[in-house]
């Protein structure tokens, strides 16, 4: 095999919404300030044809940072949510903007994810971004995904 059909076959490269959780667990810890960087050169790397994708999806990523900024620089306290782990492991927070906005961060940290988060009452009205959270009865909200994936309830 070329060193090319060595690296796709190796394992597939991250999607969008798994890079966005690395980003998003780090927020949930408090982190405020972002920097990516790729091992190879995003350009042309092992396989340049995958170039248009990894650009979008590292825009992407800032669009979605830039709208959190508001939460991320408020000086209010992360919140860390209620979580039953039926599968994987599950990390949930709530934060908060100057105008008491909230959002949501829902963090799947294992292959296979599948949780049960309560929201507090406030925030119940808040829809998923990506659709792995699902709302349930009264507070409750389900959370499936894949491979370290993660959802953003705004």
């Amino acid at each position: 095999l070329t060193d090319r059909a060595k690296y796709v076959a190796a394992e597939p490269e991250p999607e969008l919404n798994q890079l966005l959780a690395i980003a998003l667990l780090h927020a949930s810890h408090g982190v405020k300030g972002f920097i990516f960087y790729m091992y190879d050169e995003i350009f042309t790397g092992p396989v340049p044809e995958l170039y248009e994708k990894r650009w979008a999806d590292v825009c992407e990523i800032g669009r979605i940072l830039k709208s959190l900024e508001p939460f991320i620089l408020s000086g209010k306290p992360i919140v860390e949510l209620p979580v039953e782990n039926v599968h994987g492991l599950t990390r949930a927070v709530m934060m908060t903007d100057e105008k008491d906005a909230h959002r949501v961060l829902v963090i799947g940290l294992d292959y296979d994810n599948e949780a049960q988060i309560t929201l507090p009452p406030d925030c119940k009205s808040l829809k998923s971004r990506f659709g792995f959270v699902q709302p349930q009865s009264g507070n409750r909200q389900h959370f499936k995904a894949g491979l370290r994936s993660c959802d953003l309830l705004q």
